[in-house]
């Protein structure tokens, strides 16, 4: 049997230990802290490095947006060079490269820029460099540029915009077969397993027509994101105007080929064709069920992002002004029953792509108003979700809920003299009100 102690529990205060004792525990706990910061300094050196690193990255590429945004585009690539000898965000550095060169008119170094690039940079980031298909003539006519860049491709098949641009030189040079097999390469490892080779392409549900720099490319990117949304190849074929002639087996190549079309769906976006003669009837006979959507912009705001769009390609010497005086003083009023175009079929200058109605009209002439929406940019700029939403509806696929803001191609670029703008706006008057009545009786409109 046990027996409960009669003794008090002992609470230590008659331990009586050396003061010698005492220190000689206290040295060694604190020998043993400090060799455990040393461990846990060493561990974490990399990751401090790191985030050092990181930040240094995103301070240039900060002040290269900055420095682009108030249009000075040399102080923008000297940021964005510096941003770049960091590997963090590094791929976000080239792009703004790219920018401050276009928008100082040296589009001719871009792709020598990236292939120099391309040499010290892993396959992964290989595949990420954003080759632009606005360098096509340039590489089309430069032999060495062109070897250059399919050796590129060759060595690395999944580099994605490297093989766009490859594809497009060698359509340009008439190698339509070679631009084909670069096209369907490149779905293999693009599409992954929604990819089916030996199924038929996928039709398009939507083209989108344009106008140029009127919240295309927005609109075509939010789509992306829907689940059930699967983007051709390349964004802009502009199959039905001006590509034509490549033949509809280079246009399918930019599609993906799947046996459960019934649950995905595809759709591309060229601004050509809401003004080109003869691509409606062209798209009519081909896709006679497609959806349409054009997105119009006040014309005068769209003329004066274009015009910025081409100085940056170096296609114009006179100023904005220049342009529109010359352009008022030959026409009191904007002509709108019919638009005049060049060999292409393409608007004849940036003003008359402002012009839509002629357009509209034409695209109505092969599909009834029921297949047709038109947006407005200020909707889209107002509440990009509510449109998108409303696209959906009309391409008659569930709706959903994008991402964080994903407006596209915002350009930079000093405003226009109120006088002038005051000028165009009444040019364009005319054209204006007959575009209302227009829509007054259009019945898919998101305004």
């Amino acid at each position: 049997m046990l027996r409960e102690s009669t003794k008090p529990p002992h609470d230590g205060s008659d331990v009586n230990l050396e003061p010698s004792l005492l220190k000689r525990g206290r040295d060694r706990m604190m020998a043993a802290l400090r060799i455990a910061n040393s461990k846990l300094a060493n561990l974490c050196a990399p990751l401090v490095a790191i985030a050092q690193i990181g930040s240094k990255s995103r301070v240039h590429h900060h002040r290269g947006q900055e420095f682009l945004a108030i249009g000075k585009p040399d102080e923008a690539e000297a940021e964005f060079r510096i941003a770049m000898q960091y590997r963090t965000n590094r791929i976000a550095a080239v792009r703004g490269l790219l920018q401050a060169l276009k928008d100082q008119g040296r589009i001719e170094q871009v792709v020598p820029e990236l292939l120099k690039m391309a040499e010290r940079m892993s396959e992964d980031e290989i595949r990420q460099l954003p080759f632009p298909a606005y360098c096509v003539s340039q590489v089309a006519h430069d032999e060495s540029l062109r070897l250059d860049l399919d050796r590129l491709v060759t060595n690395n098949p999944r580099a994605f915009d490297a093989t766009v641009l490859l594809a497009l030189v060698e359509a340009k040079r008439e190698n339509v077969d070679g631009s084909i097999r670069l096209f369907r390469n490149l779905a293999i490892h693009h599409y992954g397993k929604l990819h089916h080779p030996d199924a038929a392409p996928a039709e398009p549900r939507f083209l989108i027509l344009g106008q140029p720099k009127a919240a295309t490319t927005t609109l075509f990117h939010s789509l992306t994101h829907h689940p059930r949304m699967t983007g051709p190849l390349l964004k802009e074929p502009n199959y039905w105007s001006s590509e034509y002639a490549l033949g509809p087996n280079w246009y399918q190549s930019l599609f993906p080929h799947w046996t459960e079309e019934s649950w995905r769906f595809t759709g591309e976006a060229s601004t050509s064709y809401l003004l080109h003669p003869e691509a409606p009837a062209r798209v009519a006979k081909s896709l006679p069920k497609v959806k349409l959507i054009v997105s119009l912009r006040n014309p005068v705001s769209r003329a004066y992002s274009e015009y910025w769009m081409q100085r940056g390609f170096g296609n114009l010497g006179l100023s904005f002004e220049e342009f529109a005086n010359k352009l008022m003083k030959r026409r009191e009023f904007c002509p709108f029953n019919r638009v005049k175009t060049n060999k292409n079929g393409l608007p004849n200058n940036l003003f008359v792509g402002s012009v839509v109605l002629p357009g509209l009209r034409n695209w109505l002439d092969f599909f009834p108003p029921e297949q047709l929406l038109v947006v407005r940019d200020e909707a889209v700029q107002r509440d990009l979700q509510a449109v998108v939403r409303q696209i959906c509806r009309f391409l008659e696929v569930p709706t959903f809920e994008l991402p964080a803001s994903i407006h596209m191609n915002v350009g930079h670029y000093p405003p226009m003299p109120e006088d002038l703008k005051r000028r165009l706006e009444a040019w364009y008057a005319p054209h204006e009100e007959a575009l209302k009545a227009f829509l007054a009786t259009h019945p898919n409109k998101i305004l």
